[in-house]
């Protein structure tokens, strides 16, 4: 891939992902956007900027080791010229990608994956985000051996503090702001049962 190109990663019909290189310093990139008919959509809006926020908190932890580094902005410290994510890129593939051409694990490194995601969801919620979205297309396995949890969006849940909510709240206006996107507040209703529930839920499939 020549720096300065973009390749299409990924089409989800709400997501378009992006393999990105910056040709000043030929570091690799994957940015994350909304699909085009989602672009105005308030509630994919919001779930990107929660995306942005869960992400951003966790980069100082010890889970940071086990997730993509989200970057504040452009490469050089230009302002963003749209609303959009930029992580790290990682060679390698998707659990999902391995099991779809039929790769075998032996028994020692299927044990091995299992206590990396134990141990990365376990680092997750000390800070205090639930991932509710654990399956084989959400786990990266690097070329460095790191499986990583991908998608911290719909699929994580802040649950540290019953005044988290409404700072995330604000912060997710913060992000809709980049692309003078608009954000309504969400329902009293909601906002209640994001101050308290702390119920872990994993789900597969």
């Amino acid at each position: 891939m020549a720096c300065g190109s973009w390749e299409l990663l990924a089409d989800t019909g709400v997501h378009l992902l992006y393999k990105v290189c910056d040709p000043a310093t030929e570091h690799v990139f994957v940015l994350k956007s909304l699909h085009p008919q989602r672009a105005r959509d308030d509630q994919e809006r919001t779930m990107l900027a929660h995306e942005a926020w869960v992400a951003r908190r966790m980069q100082t932890g010890r889970a940071a080791r086990y997730l993509a580094h989200l970057h504040a902005g452009p490469p050089g410290g230009h302002a963003p010229s749209g609303f959009y994510l930029l992580y790290d890129w990682h060679g390698g593939e998707t659990l999902d990608e391995l099991l779809a051409r039929r790769h075998v694990f032996s028994v020692a490194q299927a044990v091995g994956l299992v206590e990396q995601v134990v141990r990365a969801l376990g680092l997750l919620h000390r800070q205090g985000v639930v991932h509710r979205d654990i399956k084989p297309s959400n786990l990266h396995l690097g070329t460095d051996g790191v499986l990583r949890s991908l998608d911290l969006g719909g699929g994580a849940e802040w649950v540290r503090t019953r005044i988290d909510a409404p700072v995330a709240w604000r912060d997710a206006q913060l992000y809709e702001s980049l692309s003078n996107g608009r954000a309504t507040t969400p329902p009293m209703k909601e906002r209640r049962r994001r101050r308290t529930r702390a119920v872990i839920c994993l789900r597969s499939g």
